[in-house]
């Protein structure tokens, strides 16, 4: 009985050997989507685009599964969109009043890239994504651009993970 105890657990551990590891997906609700969508198309502003940005509001027990697209006062541009401080402070507090935490509503940051700008992150993305994120656990960046092209980066402070990710 001992023998075909020992051969279970060696096939249960070369299983495990040989499964692919879950690769993580951001997901969108249809609700989230379409929300971002229409933010997106209504900073383009007949063809003389804006940034439009914001964040994902997520599951407690899913944090890469965006149920809502929040935005807060910012000033935006062609080429950027900057949170006011004080915006940043209130959206924290409103969703602290309705009980979501910072995890679930501080860690995914989505904006917009308008007119002919591609989804990959400029210079002042990456920067923007390390000083405002930099000191979290875990955070995404999303982008969006006019045609629908997308860039999600998962990372992970420790141990260190900066990959992209897909979304869904």
């Amino acid at each position: 009985k001992k023998e075909s105890s020992t051969k279970k657990k060696s096939i249960i551990n070369s299983q495990r050997l040989t499964e692919k590891p879950k690769i993580p997906v951001l997901e969108f609700s249809s609700y989230a989507w379409g929300k971002l969508l229409w933010f997106r198309d209504k900073g383009e502003n007949n063809g003389a685009g804006h940034e439009i940005g914001g964040y994902g509001i997520t599951l407690p027990e899913s944090p890469l599964s965006i149920i809502d697209f929040v935005t807060i006062k910012q000033d935006v541009s062609s080429t950027l969109t900057s949170f006011q401080e004080d915006a940043i402070m209130q959206h924290l507090e409103d969703m602290f009043e309705n009980g979501i935490s910072p995890r679930n509503c501080a860690r995914v940051w989505i904006h917009t890239h308008p007119g002919g700008m591609g989804a990959t992150p400029s210079s002042t993305d990456e920067s923007t994504f390390q000083t405002a994120f930099g000191g979290a656990d875990w955070a995404v960046m999303f982008i969006l651009n006019q045609t629908g092209q997308t860039t999600t980066r998962l990372r992970f402070k420790e141990p260190l993970f900066d990959n992209e990710i897909s979304c869904a």
